[in-house]
């Protein structure tokens, strides 16, 4: 049997209000896909779950990224060689990494390091079909 709800619901509070009762056996929800105004050119782009869970077609239906914004992050784990990052990545000219001084004077010594997300933020059209797991 399936059933159907106008609006805004939760699936899983849904769910679990019919496994509550004693003539259902179980209840799982059967996801939408959605389609895209804008189709980004990843192959792996319906693997990516996380896409839907941040409404990540809504933002795009706003914008793709605006080449002013300037986004700083630190990570000393960049593949600086990658096509999608080479020519997107500003570095620190007054930073030395690993020399145990604040080169560049911010009262900071070797603050070169961060999380390992700098690629979802630098690719260009949308990692240009290609993907690299790094976790």
């Amino acid at each position: 049997m399936e059933v159907y709800f106008d609006g805004e619901v939760d699936p899983y509070e849904i769910c679990k209000e019919l496994m509550e009762s004693p003539d259902i056996e179980y209840a799982v929800p059967v996801y939408k896909r959605f389609l895209y105004d804008f189709t980004p050119n990843d192959p792996n782009i319906s693997s990516q779950w996380f896409i839907n869970n941040i409404q990540l077609p809504k933002a795009w239906d706003i914008t793709k990224g605006d080449k002013n914004v300037v986004i700083a992050i630190v990570d000393s784990g960049v593949d600086w060689e990658h096509p999608d990052l080479s020519g997107n990545i500003w570095t620190n000219p007054k930073e030395i990494p690993n020399n145990g001084v604040d080169d560049d004077g911010n009262g900071k010594v070797d603050d070169y390091h961060g999380w390992d997300f700098v690629g979802n933020v630098t690719t260009q059209d949308l990692m240009n079909g290609q993907y690299r797991e790094d976790n």
